[in-house]
C-alpha cells in the first residue's frame, strides 16, 4: 500500500517572540532593523548587533547573558533545525523536548574558536512524532567561560495529512496518462516516491497485456474516469494544503506582534532627529501665523478713540459748514479791511502816526 504524503516547512523568527509561537524569559535583548533600530535595554552589544543585522534572518537578532535565561519554541511537525550564533563568547544551551532534557546539550560549542559563526545550527532534531511540540533552551553558561547564548530563527518540517492511498503503485500510474495529470498528482510529492511512481508507469506502459482486445473507443471511459480522479485529488490537495497553511502561520499579525512583554525604548538616529527638527519647525511657523492674524484681529476690535483723529475725519464737513470760529475770525478780517480802505482826511480815521 502506498501513501503520497506532502511536506510543509515553515519558519519561526525571533521577532515573534511573545506570541503562540515564541517565549522569552526575562533576561533577553532584541535587536531588528524595521525603519529604525529597536531594542529592549540599552547594552554594550548593540553596537556590535547593530553592524551584523545584514547577517542574519529577517534582519533581527535575540540574545542574552543571564545564566538561567531560558526560550521555548512552540511547534507542530517532525523535524526542526534551530540556528544562531556560536563563538568563543557564547556558552553551553541546554535543551529540553516536550519536558524532557536532550543528553548531547549543545554538540556545537565552538569557544575556543576565534572566529564567530553567525549561521550556527545550534540543534537539529528529526523523526519526532508528527504532532505538538516544546522546545526549551536554556542558557548554561557559567562563570569564566562564554555566557552569551543566542537564537536567530528555526525551521519546522512536517508533513500534511495523507493525499491519496492506493493498494497498487499500478493504480496511481494509470492516473498519469497525460503529462498534465502526472504534474498535478506528482508535484506534491518527494523524490523517492516520484522515482516509484516513474519506475512503475514505466513498466506498466512498455509492457502490453497479450490478453487485452480493447480497441482506443473502449479505452475512452477509463481515461475520462481518470481524469476526474486525478481533478478530485488535486482539490483534495489544495484543500490539505490550505488547512495546514492555517494551522502554521509563517507570518503573525500586527496586534499578535504588539503584544510583547516589555516596550521597546526608542533609539534616536538621524532620520529621527530630521523628522522632529522639521516637524517642529512647522509647526512653530504655523503658530506664529495664527498669533500674528489673532493679534491684528484684537487691536482693531479693541483700538482707543483719539480725538485728533476724529477732528481730521470731521475736516470734510467743517470746512463746508464752518465753526464759530472760523465764522468770528473772518468776520474781523472783514471789519478791519474796510477801516483801512477809508480816506485817510475823514474825521473818523484814526491810522499810526507817521
Amino acid at each position: 500500500m502506498a501513501v503520497i504524503c506532502r511536506a510543509q516547512n515553515y519558519t519561526i523568527d525571533d521577532s515573534q517572540w511573545s506570541t503562540p509561537a515564541l517565549s522569552l524569559s526575562d533576561g533577553w535583548n532584541m535587536l531588528r532593523t524595521n525603519g529604525s533600530n529597536e531594542y529592549i535595554a540599552p547594552v554594550k552589544q548593540v553596537e556590535e548587533m547593530e553592524a551584523l543585522l545584514g547577517e542574519f534572518w529577517n534582519s533581527s537578532i535575540s540574545w542574552t547573558e543571564q545564566q538561567g535565561a531560558w526560550m521555548e519554541l512552540s511547534f507542530v511537525g517532525t523535524d526542526i533545525w534551530a540556528y544562531g550564533i556560536d563563538g568563543p563568547e557564547y556558552g553551553d544551551i541546554e535543551f529540553t523536548l516536550d519536558g524532557r532534557k536532550m543528553e548531547h546539550g549543545d554538540e556545537g560549542s565552538s569557544q575556543d574558536s576565534e572566529e564567530q559563526d553567525y549561521h550556527h545550527l545550534l540543534l537539529d532534531l528529526h523523526e519526532l512524532e508528527n504532532g505538538e511540540h516544546t522546545l526549551r533552551y536554556t542558557n548554561a553558561g557559567a562563570e569564566g567561560a562564554g555566557k552569551r547564548m543566542s537564537f536567530d530563527y528555526a525551521v519546522i518540517q512536517g508533513q500534511s495529512s495523507p493525499i491519496s492511498e492506493k493498494n497498487d503503485a499500478s493504480a496511481i500510474a494509470s492516473l498519469t496518462n497525460t503529462p498534465a495529470l502526472a504534474a498535478q498528482v506528482t508535484s506534491p510529492l518527494t523524490s523517492t516516491d516520484r522515482t516509484t511512481i516513474s519506475t512503475s508507469f514505466s513498466h506498466s506502459t512498455s509492457t502490453p497485456n497479450p490478453n487485452s482486445t480493447s480497441t482506443s473507443n473502449d479505452s475512452s471511459p477509463q481515461l475520462q474516469e481518470g481524469v476526474i480522479q486525478a481533478q478530485a485529488q488535486a482539490q483534495a490537495a489544495a484543500a490539505s494544503s490550505a488547512a495546514l497553511a492555517a494551522l502554521f502561520p509563517t507570518q503573525y499579525s500586527m496586534a499578535q506582534l504588539a503584544s510583547l512583554k516589555e516596550v521597546y525604548t526608542f533609539r534616536w538616529n538621524a532620520a529621527a532627529y530630521f523628522v522632529v527638527v522639521f516637524a517642529s519647525c512647522v509647526v512653530g511657523v504655523f503658530l506664529l501665523f495664527i498669533v500674528h492674524i489673532s493679534l491684528k484681529a484684537y487691536i482693531k476690535d479693541h483700538r482707543p478713540e483719539d480725538p485728533y483723529m476724529d477732528g481730521c475725519e470731521q475736516g470734510g464737513s467743517s470746512k463746508t459748514q464752518g465753526s464759530p470760529l472760523t465764522t468770528t475770525t473772518r468776520t474781523t478780517s472783514t471789519q478791519g479791511m474796510e477801516a483801512i480802505k477809508q480816506p485817510k482826511d475823514s474825521g473818523n480815521y484814526v491810522g499810526p502816526p507817521f
